[in-house]
């Protein structure tokens, strides 16, 4: 096994740090946001239009992803054709790191997200995913993961932390 690091771009989320991490460490906070997307028009409740280039990736995660269930500190989700797997908070440093850790996924891996306030509603996000990959496999999925931490870099960043 070879321990690899993937990482997103770094990120911009209108709002502060506090709140952002407020959103983020509180995971019910995402089955929230998940409620309300399934009771009205997705683009018309968060007030943004997602832009045309990320469209595509939005509803190819959103096929792939099923049986979504939350609480405050984890997350379980099925993924097709790997099956159900799932994400825990193992660690939180306020308005700075919220860290995670793999449950029954198919490689060990811990991943985190990172926050700093930039200026008064202008909070930076980084996403680092590391992963024990075993170095024929990372040959087939270093790519996927690479592009998936942007994708949810991508979508975390365009959450309404104002209205959640």
């Amino acid at each position: 096994m070879s321990e690899s690091t993937y990482t997103s771009s770094v990120k911009r989320i209108v709002g502060s740090e506090q709140r952002a991490y407020a959103v983020l460490s509180d995971l019910n906070n995402l089955s929230r946001l998940r409620e309300r997307l399934e009771a009205a028009d997705a683009a018309q409740l968060l007030s943004v239009s997602v832009p045309e280039d990320k469209q595509d990736a939005l509803n190819q995660l959103r096929e792939k992803i099923k049986d979504l269930q939350i609480d405050g500190d984890s997350l379980r989700f099925t993924v097709e054709p790997m099956g159900q797997m799932g994400l825990r908070i193992v660690d939180r440093e306020p308005c700075k790191t919220i860290k995670f850790e793999g449950e029954n996924t198919p490689i060990p891996l811990h991943f985190w997200i990172q926050l700093k306030q930039v200026d008064e509603d202008d909070t930076r996000m980084k996403l680092t995913l590391k992963a024990d990959v075993p170095v024929m496999i990372k040959m087939m999925i270093g790519r996927k993961l690479e592009e998936g931490i942007e994708r949810m870099a991508d979508m975390l960043s365009m959450l309404p932390y104002d209205k959640i």
